[in-house]
């Protein structure tokens, strides 16, 4: 499921050198957990998690707590755990410098829904287009685009669009 039922938006997947900063297995609030100065010391403020000393670990449950990156899969589970339909969705905080980094290379995919209407369609062929442009890429040396199917997808949940214009 996507963000709050959302189905038709799109978006783009992320390189492996994308740096986690912690996950949520609900929603986090993350927005309302800004470091001052940006970018936080790691420990005491980490941007839109839970300090270390505060997370779901250190604190013993994991609801109102953030996982830290090297617990990923404890996340998830405690996200499999909520049978509930407003728990369906889960937070990852990503550092948005580990992608600037390696930027084109961070971003491996763009893609829309299998539900997309032809406006999403449209605005995430636009968006790909933009950073082929952008980068200097061709179109099959660049991310690919690809269709996001969650409810029939299984363990591939991406198929290479048809056209990838």
């Amino acid at each position: 499921m996507m963000y709050y039922g959302v189905e038709g938006i799109g978006g783009f997947v992320l390189a492996p050198t994308a740096k986690l900063f912690c996950a949520y297995p609900e929603d986090g609030n993350s927005m309302a957990k800004v470091c001052h100065p940006l970018g936080g010391d790691g420990v005491t403020c980490i941007p839109g998690c839970y300090p270390w000393g505060r997370q779901c670990p250190d604190v013993g449950h994991d609801w109102s707590c953030s996982f830290p990156p090297n617990q990923l899969r404890e996340a998830l589970t405690a996200q499999e755990h909520r049978a509930d339909y407003l728990h369906r969705n889960n937070e990852l905080i990503i550092d948005m410098q580990s992608i600037e980094e390696h930027l084109p290379y961070a971003i491996i995919g763009f893609f829309y829904n299998a539900r997309s209407g032809s406006s999403e369609r449209s605005r995430v062929k636009l968006v790909r287009s933009s950073f082929l442009a952008h980068y200097s890429l061709g179109s099959d040396e660049g991310p690919p685009l690809l269709v996001l199917d969650l409810p029939n997808g299984g363990r591939r949940p991406f198929t290479l669009a048809t056209s990838q214009r």
